[in-house]
């Protein structure tokens, strides 16, 4: 399946932390407290989330500050080192707790 980009053809930073957080904008609608539709738009950089939204994206989505700095200065981060250690992350607690999924 193909995912969709935005009109500049890159994934924002808050669309690409959703995803590789594991999350469907439903989900991740209901964690940050955003209607799905005002996820979309934050998604495709149409409107701008307002600062207390982008604190929860950055915290459900493990972001480390990453996704406030961005909103804050517009300057994007490595998501290549950002995509490393949340896979380390997901695979080390997916040990921890026994799970075989």
């Amino acid at each position: 399946m193909a995912l969709k980009a935005n009109k500049k053809s890159v994934l924002s930073p808050y669309r690409l932390s959703r995803l590789v957080k594991g999350l469907t904008q439903n989900e991740a609608s209901v964690l940050v407290g955003a209607s799905p539709r005002s996820l979309i738009r934050y998604e495709n950089e149409e409107n701008e989330p307002p600062k207390g939204t982008v604190i929860l994206m950055d915290k459900v989505y493990g972001c480390g500050g990453r996704l406030i700095n961005y909103w804050l200065t517009g300057e994007k981060f490595s998501f290549r080192k950002f995509v490393k250690k949340i896979s380390w992350l997901f695979l080390l607690k997916k040990l921890r707790s026994g799970s075989n999924e």
